[in-house]
């Protein structure tokens, strides 16, 4: 019985393209583990795109690292891979580098599968041919009567000229006679599948796989030291090798295209729909599978790493491959500092590949706890402080490596018993580590107003919010109490000595001995006493007298604080203010204005103060009594660092006579002194409405007579219009109705004129 089979070459294509990261992630798994304690990362991962030894990293995610342990390896099959290089002519292979590396590619891809294949003993009637192209020649060869062990696919290698292909790979094609079982077993070496019609499997001698001598390939493991104008002979080699175990080349992979659609079930199940096909040996070129491309695409990039993923194996065992999916468990263990969910990766390095998988690590917060204290005492009115009143540790100890870098912080709360508390951030002495915890303090102090006995309650929290609590008591006693009075509250830095009487008592219930008060003033700048004083025995009480400083600064009014101690005694506090002592001056050039001389209208006025304005100036404010007569700024800004300033002051021109009057300027401002000038103001306006003729001023209706006419004129005006001031402009003469020349129209200008007839 005579069978032959024979199958056409797939190639693989190269061109230059950027290769870019991509990152196969796992589902997320969140390990709840506290801070402070050992986290145990425990993964098993698909390694399906890694060739080789595996090692790894792990990258925690707050900034260190450490080496991955790989507890359980891929497992391989049974497949081996015996490469020929009887045909490789052009000396393509003559590096044994290169002979390794090839080995490592086509070993990696075989150890992908679990399937068992018969060995083929030709003998007697048995004959077989296999079939497959000189890779040196590209000519149609065969060799007869090859003996292939069981488990063992014969792959013949070389290199020519591809004219554009970066390789070529087919799966061995063979002619047979002999008996049938002999035959079947050629044919498909035990995979039944194989012997259907139409075949579902596949069980290859082996085939051939040609390299294009004119490539300029990178024979490297690490793709970091790829050229850009480098094509990876890894990639290429597994491509091929796929082709050669039937991807695209046997009739059960073609049966699973439909409509330029791979069909097949894991395939379609792997990618999550029917994978859009390049051709009938290719996937599409634009595919990617979890973020990367397929190995089994029609190019292959410059610079580009494309080892067989999970698709292209799900693929080869749609075609009848029994597929073990490699997987490697891998562990470490790590101790965080600090509570976070933290995006680590497990980073791992093939012989040839690398593959990076990120992991959600949930670290819990561990809340700080006390070291355990005793009781206390205190005294009513004497501040009690307790250095280390609260002591606490904490298994976290932040993240040094992150960045920015973060540490354990702590916050306090004291509260005292008396419905009072204080708060603050707690001083951490020695930061934690992966064995020892962190350790800080905090330190109290309070005052008691009544004795008794308080319990104290401590808080400390983390700056995660984790808290806890501890309590003690304090007993307070009463104190004998020193008691300050002052005869002034306030007084003028300009008050010198004597500015003030302070006197000290204490209860008699605590006078028997004699005792020295010591006396302080919290600003000698501005007030001084006697550093002490003493009391004798059977004395409750002493006067001192209080001296103000002037300190010729113009600094305002400063509150100082006077405080009396002596042993065994609260230290007793009283306040004073201290005015600030800036008298204004004013000087003008002339004292005397007239509104009608444009030479004597305005002078200069100067406003001075004795001490130069603080920052941003000091400012004055100008008011006159009466108003309206002369004009000057309603304020003024002395600049600061100086101590003058000067202003004009002009008269008011009103344009109707007045008498000479006297105008009063008063000048103030805050922490200033009052300081007034007196004007005077001369008017030469002619007394236009009143009648011109000495004898007849009172003549309103110019009649040359003064009789009640007269008054009836003026009243029958104000009852007209109004009193009001006369105008220059609109009141014309005569009638003459400011009879006593006041540039106004009112009610005087009527009794004038009554008076006048009544005197008459």
């Amino acid at each position: 019985m005579f069978r032959s089979w024979y199958l056409g070459n797939r190639s693989a294509r190269g061109r230059t393209r950027r290769r870019r990261l991509c990152i196969e992630s796992l589902d997320p798994r969140l390990a709840m583990t506290a801070e402070g304690q050992s986290h145990t990362l425990d993964q098993t991962v698909d390694v399906s795109e890694l060739m080789g030894d595996i090692t790894g990293t792990i990258q925690w995610g707050d900034g260190t690292n450490s080496p991955a342990t790989i507890a359980s390896k891929p497992t391989a099959g049974p497949l081996k891979v015996i490469i020929d290089y009887r045909f490789d002519t052009t000396n393509f292979f003559q590096s044994n580098d290169r002979k390794a590396l090839l080995q490592t590619a086509l070993d990696s891809v075989a150890s992908r599968f679990s399937d068992t294949l018969s060995a083929i003993q030709p003998g007697g009637v048995d004959t077989w041919q296999a079939r497959f192209k000189n890779p040196s020649t590209g000519l149609d060869t065969s060799l007869a009567n090859l003996s292939i062990p069981a488990n063992e696919l014969l792959v013949f290698v070389g290199a020519r000229s591809l004219s554009g292909e970066a390789a070529l790979g087919n799966r061995g094609g063979f002619s047979a006679s002999g008996q049938q079982s002999f035959v079947d077993t050629v044919k498909a070496r035990g995979q039944t599948g194989g012997l259907a019609s139409p075949q579902t499997d596949v069980g290859p001698w082996g085939g051939a796989i040609a390299f294009d001598t004119g490539r300029n390939w990178y024979f490297g493991t690490p793709l970091s030291g790829i050229g850009s104008n480098q094509i990876d002979f890894v990639s290429v080699a597994a491509h091929e090798f796929l082709h050669v175990l039937g991807f695209g080349t046997t009739q059960s992979f073609d049966s699973k295209i439909v409509n330029s659609k791979f069909t097949g079930l894991m395939a379609t199940q792997e990618f999550g729909a029917q994978v859009p096909m390049a051709d009938g040996d290719h996937f599409s070129n634009d595919i990617t599978y979890r973020g990367v491309r397929p190995s089994m695409v029609p190019t292959i990039n410059n610079a580009e790493r494309l080892l067989p993923t999970r698709l292209d194996l799900a693929a080869m065992s749609d075609t009848g491959w029994q597929l073990i999916t490699p997987s490697a468990r891998v562990t470490g263990n790590k101790v965080f500092g600090d509570n976070a969910n933290y995006a680590a990766a497990i980073s791992l390095q093939g012989s040839i590949g690398t593959k990076s998988f990120p992991v959600s690590i949930a670290i819990s917060n561990v809340p700080p706890t006390f070291v355990a204290r005793g009781n206390a005492s205190a005294t009513t009115g004497v501040p009690v402080s307790i250095t280390r009143i609260g002591q606490f540790s904490d298994p976290g100890f932040g993240t040094p490596q992150t960045t920015p870098p973060k540490s354990e912080t702590f916050t306090y709360q004291i509260q005292w018993g008396d419905g009072l508390s204080d708060s603050g951030n707690a001083t951490v002495e020695s930061l934690g580590n992966g064995v020892n915890p962190t350790r800080g303090f905090f330190d109290g102090s309070h005052t008691y107003t009544a004795p008794g006995t308080y319990t104290v309650t401590l808080t400390v929290t983390d700056d995660d919010g984790g808290s806890s609590q501890q309590q003690f008591q304090i007993i307070v006693a009463a104190p004998p109490v020193l008691t300050l009075s002052i005869d002034k509250s306030t007084f003028s830095e300009a008050a010198g000595a004597g500015a003030a009487v302070l006197t000290i008592s204490r209860p008699a219930a605590f006078s028997s001995s004699a005792i020295t008060v010591q006396l302080a003033s919290s600003d000698t700048s501005e007030a001084t006493l006697p550093a002490s004083v003493n009391l004798a025995a059977g004395v409750t009480s002493t006067t001192v007298g209080i001296t103000a400083i002037d300190d010729a600064l113009f600094d305002g009014s400063q509150t100082v604080e006077f405080s009396a101690s002596g042993s065994n005694f609260q230290t007793a506090k009283i306040t004073v203010t201290v005015t600030d002592f800036q008298p204004i001056s004013l000087a003008a050039e002339s004292a005397q204005l007239h509104e009608d001389e444009p030479a004597q209208r305005s002078t200069r006025l100067t406003i001075g103060i004795r001490s130069p304005a603080p920052s941003g100036g000091a400012t004055v404010s100008l008011s006159a009594t009466p108003g309206g007569i002369i004009d000057f700024p309603a304020s003024v800004v002395i600049p600061a660092g100086a101590s003058q300033v000067d202003v004009t002051v002009s008269a008011v021109d009103d344009l109707r006579p007045q008498r000479l009057r006297s105008v009063t300027l008063q000048a103030s401002g805050a922490n200033l002194t009052s300081k007034s000038f007196q004007f005077l103001v001369n008017d030469s306006d002619p007394f236009r409405w009143t009648n011109p003729d000495p004898a007849l001023q009172l003549d309103v209706n110019d009649d040359r007579s003064i009789d009640p006419l007269d008054v009836l004129v003026i009243i029958n005006e104000i009852n007209r219009t109004g009193t009001r001031l006369l105008d220059p402009l609109t009141d014309l003469t005569p009638p003459f109705y400011d009879t006593n020349p006041d540039g106004a129209l009112d009610p005087l200008d009527v009794l004038v004129v009554i008076n006048k007839i009544n005197s008459r």
